[in-house]
């Protein structure tokens, strides 16, 4: 499918010290459902980012990201965090859990169980930007580099990946 890399530059000195710009940007977590009375213009637009984060943001392992050893390639379940860490080479995003006030979402199973409904909490969460997501209505992945030299990295892992 067609699909795009993109580097956003922002500047330096804001990106070390400022986990609060990260959760401005990247959410990794489910959106909590608005009060069913409320139908408010931000109550619609909550309710549709809660479904758009529930079916297309949340990761399901399965046979393409397992494996030989059971674990997921892509490193879920992530830890849950009660708050952004930024360090210089990773961003741990935060991720509440249920009891610390992280939404859950209940949607429908993929995968050899379709049919079925499971809870997701903010564990499987892909980090994603809520505009983006809103504007777009498709499946991204944003991560914090934090560095010029994290973004020349990234940028590469992904023109020499592949079989040669």
């Amino acid at each position: 499918m067609p699909h795009i890399h993109a580097l956003i530059a922002l500047d330096e000195e804001q990106l070390r010290i400022c986990p609060e710009l990260a959760e401005n940007l990247i959410s990794a977590e489910h959106v909590h459902e608005p009060d069913p009375e409320d139908h408010s213009k931000a109550a619609e637009q909550a309710r549709r980012l809660r479904r758009l984060v529930g079916e297309l943001q949340t990761h399901t392992c399965s046979d393409y990201c397992m494996k030989d050893s059971g674990q997921c390639d892509k490193r879920f379940p992530k830890d849950y965090s009660n708050e952004t860490i930024i360090s210089e080479r990773h961003a741990q995003y935060m991720r509440r859990a249920p009891e610390m006030g992280g939404a859950v979402y209940e949607g429908p199973t993929r995968g050899k169980a379709r049919g079925t409904t499971t809870i997701h909490t903010n564990q499987y969460v892909v980090p994603y930007n809520p505009f983006i997501l809103l504007k777009y209505g498709s499946h991204h992945n944003v991560e914090w580099v934090g560095s010029q030299h994290r973004a020349l990295e990234y940028s590469l892992k992904y023109l020499l990946k592949g079989e040669f």
